[in-house]
């Protein structure tokens, strides 16, 4: 029957339905800010067993990921605040002073940025499905980001198109925010996580417990 729970149709309005509390739990869970870090390795977590059809239950397998992910997510969060705030920072000096000859080099800050986004659209992720050291994530995320550039630009476009919108459509904004709300950034992960899935595979050993790193020098 088409609205059994076992049918597609059933099993499309689960999942989306998923979908919606796990991103107004993740949205909750940012508003301290510092937590951002551990609210998206967590987010990551559940959509990556969604991928492999291991969800259960979507709420306790969130926090549980919150709690375990928090110290080293911490740490991330800040990494990722501090380092974006001063590129942001140096910009806007030099957008509202005049510095002469120096003006060019905002376009090296520009590209800074945008280094930045890349590195950090992949360190939740692979922090998610690997344990690992605070810098060993940040070195393996940057070397994954490199090496799959493909999939690098499509991530970065799903993640970064909204933005894009709300900032040359003002007028749609109020749209987008009412998305970001209740779905956007589940479902984003989601995506992501199924571009994600097929890379992590080949860095995942027999035992998931082994370490990623080991992995990589493997490989």
């Amino acid at each position: 029957m088409l609205f059994h729970f076992d049918s597609p149709f059933g099993k499309l309005v689960t999942r989306l339905c998923d979908l919606i509390v796990l991103n107004v739990v993740y949205v909750l869970c940012c508003i301290p800010v510092f937590t951002i870090g551990a609210a998206t390795s967590a987010l990551y977590y559940v959509v990556m067993r969604m991928c492999r059809d291991e969800e259960g239950n979507v709420l306790k397998n969130f926090f549980h990921a919150f709690r375990g992910h928090f110290g080293q997510s911490a740490a991330l969060t800040g990494i990722w605040l501090g380092t974006g705030s001063f590129v942001l920072l140096i910009l806007y000096a030099f957008n509202h002073v005049d510095f002469g000859i120096w003006n060019n080099a905002k376009y090296i800050l520009y590209f800074a940025l945008l280094i930045h986004f890349v590195l950090f659209t992949y360190v939740f992720p692979v922090f998610a499905r690997f344990d690992n050291t605070v810098k060993n994530t940040v070195r393996n995320s940057w070397h994954l980001a490199m090496r799959y550039p493909v999939n690098t630009a499509v991530v970065c476009i799903i993640n970064g198109l909204p933005l894009i919108l709300a900032f040359f459509l003002p007028q749609v904004f109020s749209y987008i925010f009412f998305l970001w709300f209740f779905l956007l950034f589940a479902l984003q992960a989601y995506w992501n996580a199924g571009l994600f899935r097929r890379i992590f595979a080949q860095f995942e050993p027999q035992k998931e417990s082994e370490d990623f790193a080991n992995a990589e020098s493997s490989d």
